[in-house]
This record gives structure tokens, sequence and C-alpha cells, in this order.
């Protein structure tokens, strides 16, 4: 065989060899090729559980103490949360977060809310407000709820 004849048959091989892998990708999004050309992305879950931990006193203010446990696949940080507090539905204190909160995925990090302004100390703590978390460089507002 000559090596002429030997380099064309190298270069066939080659060639078909070449399109196996759009054969395989075809016949994985059953000969489709919209399919296969269109990109997907599915974006990380972000999810987070806060149950509040009590009140206490320190340094002269009253701290209202957070559980924050991040369920989501992607680090978030917490730059604010305002809340007001409800006893029996009636509004009796309200508080922000004293300092931003680092929080990775599968952790718990307890969230310290200083109270500003209060008429009465809740016996049993309900809170409702918004915060403000950095998510993969944006910033977003979130409602959120506290039952405990």
């Amino acid at each position: 065989m000559s090596r002429t004849k030997a380099v064309r048959i190298l270069i066939t091989l080659l060639s078909i060899a070449a399109f196996l892998p759009l054969l395989y990708g075809l016949n994985s999004y059953n000969w489709d090729l919209k399919a296969l050309l269109t990109p997907s992305y599915t974006p990380p879950r972000v999810d987070f559980r806060m149950e509040p931990e009590g009140l206490r006193f320190e340094q002269g203010k009253l701290i209202l103490s957070i559980k924050l446990t991040n369920l989501g696949e992607i680090e978030a940080k917490i730059e604010g949360l305002n809340v007001t507090l409800y006893s029996n539905g009636i509004a009796v204190a309200t508080g922000s977060l004293e300092k931003p909160v680092l929080s990775r995925p599968n952790s718990t990090e307890e969230l310290n809310i200083s109270i500003t302004s209060f008429h009465g100390i809740p016996s049993k703590v309900e809170a409702k407000g918004e915060a403000f978390i950095r998510v993969m460089g944006s910033l977003v507002r979130v409602p959120v709820e506290i039952r405990g």
C-alpha cells in the first residue's frame, strides 16, 4: 500500500470520527437539531429557613437572635433585614440587622436583629419585614415572615 493511499484512508477515518460526537448528540436529543443547539440553563436553587432563637439584652440593647439555614446551592450575603415584631397581631417593636452575614450552602448562621424601638416585649415572636440579599452579584429584596 502506498503512502498516499494510507494517508487518504487515515483522513477518511478521521473525517468520520469528527462526526461521531454530532451523531451522538443528535441521538441524545431524539434527532431534534433545534433541541441540540438551544442552550439550556437551570438556575441554582436559592432557599433559606429562618427561625427565632429568642430575645436577649446585650450591652443595653434588645437583640432578637435568628437561626438562618441556607438550604440553597449557592453562597449568599444577607446585607440587611428590617422587621416589625408582632404580639397577637399588634406591632410592638421594630428592628434591623446589626451586621451583614455571609451564608454558605448547607450552613447555619446566627442573625442578630437590634431592636430599635419597642412598646413591649412579645412573649411569642412573630416578625414580618424584608431582607436584602446579595446573590451572584445581584442585590435582591425579599419579603420575610418569621414565626416562632
